[in-house]
């Protein structure tokens, strides 16, 4: 079995954003469903205690909850969640979550934030946190922000590789909408919001 890299648990934003990064490193240049991608995943779903990814599953839930895992944060602050909807909405709804979810526009994005977006269309933050509906989701863990956007690590998009994703920003800094696959929101810390 492929031993993903572990990174010293720091419990904070830079610390999600070291793990993802590093495994972007490790796997950006892999094939679509190539054996060193499987195997990672068949890692992470160790890790995790959930059942193992077959080729054409979505994995990008288990991606990013093993990065947060790695980040050290347990499982009563961050459980498994297959679904982006589901972290979305605790972020939300619930005060003593360790993530708070605001819509893409209400922040300037950082290293270590959850950015998601639709897979199927329009949808709106309030629409998502404010019904019970099954909305497809991708979530990416920022990486990076700089005058040219914000770098970001993906896993499955697209699909079946683990790799890098741009975003634009408007000239304010904020996450530019777009028409496809359009931003619905982004999830920070709750201790990096009180800094």
């Amino acid at each position: 079995m492929a031993t993903a890299k572990q990174t010293p648990s720091k419990h904070s934003s830079e610390a999600i954003a070291a793990v993802a990064e590093s495994e972007v490193e490790d796997l950006s240049n892999e094939t679509p469903w190539s054996p060193a991608v499987m195997a990672r995943l068949n890692t992470y779903c160790h890790d995790l205690a959930c059942a193992a990814v077959k080729q054409g599953d979505h994995f990008s839930g288990i991606f990013v909850s093993w990065c947060v895992r790695h980040a050290g944060f347990s499982q009563r602050e961050f459980p498994l969640f297959l679904s982006h909807r589901c972290y979305i909405r605790r972020g939300f709804r619930d005060d003593k979550f360790v993530f708070k979810a605001v819509p893409f526009d209400a922040i300037r994005p950082a290293r270590g934030d959850i950015i998601s977006f639709s897979r199927e269309g329009p949808l709106s933050f309030s629409r998502l946190v404010h019904t019970s509906n099954l909305f497809k989701l991708e979530s990416a863990i920022c990486l990076e922000v700089n005058h040219a956007g914000v770098d970001c690590a993906i896993g499955n998009w697209p699909e079946g590789r683990i790799g890098r994703y741009a975003l634009e920003m408007n000239k304010s800094g904020y996450l530019k909408q777009r028409d496809e696959f359009q931003l619905v929101s982004i999830l920070r810390l709750r201790s990096a919001l009180e800094d």
